[in-house]
């Protein structure tokens, strides 16, 4: 245990809601409150502390959650460039959409995966969704969790009802399409002086996904055509 003291503003029209974050990895949860019954995960639970006052013996015990763990696995065999790939994995409740859990994942440079653990309230009341973020151009930014592969569509991950352990809940990051091609102006027509701005999209034909991708091109002044790319 460790002693701590936090200086606040000496206001008797504010009051002051005490949290702790942790992000050493292992059992522990990221996030707990501050009550009088005790230390709590739920924000809406934590015992408010009226300003303009000192407050004393305002202790708080890091809480143990249920962990979800697993692999970022690289796709094709594929292994990490010089310098690696970062990743990040969250876990979403379904319930309220908050994000619960989150750790970053660094797949060094000549190795083909990580390993990551999450750690999330022990609540058996709500689901959640394991979704990966991908910061390396080589690879699609998203991805959620199923057990039959990673998928690019939320809808089609598969939910882990809450209140257990899980382990081998492995992640690849998908891989990308491109369409690509050149906007062209009519009869030869030249872009006045700025430019011509251009907005394109490519929709998913299931409208019920309600997916798009887009970008912007601009021919130049002065120019007929521009090129452009898309990536899904």
């Amino acid at each position: 245990q460790a002693s701590y003291s936090l200086p606040v503003p000496s206001t008797s029209t504010a009051s002051w809601q005490v949290r702790y974050s942790y992000w050493g990895g292992g059992v522990y949860l990221q996030n707990g409150y501050y009550s009088e019954s005790g230390t709590q995960w739920q924000y809406d639970l934590a015992s408010p502390l009226q300003g303009g006052a000192d407050h004393n013996g305002i202790n708080l015990t890091l809480l143990i959650g249920n962990t979800i763990s697993g692999k970022v696995i690289l796709p094709d065999s594929q292994t990490a460039p010089a310098g690696g790939v970062y990743f990040e994995v969250y876990a979403e409740n379904v319930v309220n959409g908050l994000v619960s859990g989150s750790t970053s994942v660094f797949i060094e440079a000549g190795l083909s995966s990580a390993d990551y653990t999450l750690t999330v309230p022990p609540d058996g009341n709500v689901s959640w969704r394991i979704h990966l973020l991908c910061y390396d151009s080589s690879y699609y930014w998203s991805g959620f969790y199923s057990s039959a592969g990673t998928q690019w569509r939320q809808d089609k991950a598969d939910l882990l009802q809450g209140g257990s352990d899980y382990n081998s809940i492995n992640l690849t990051p998908l891989t990308t399409n491109i369409i690509s091609g050149t906007i062209k102006l009519p009869d030869n027509q030249l872009a006045a002086e700025g430019g011509l701005s251009i907005y394109l999209t490519a929709s998913f034909s299931d409208s019920a996904t309600g997916f798009s991708y887009n970008d912007w091109v601009t021919i130049p002044a002065n120019q007929n055509s521009a090129d452009y790319t898309i990536t899904l």
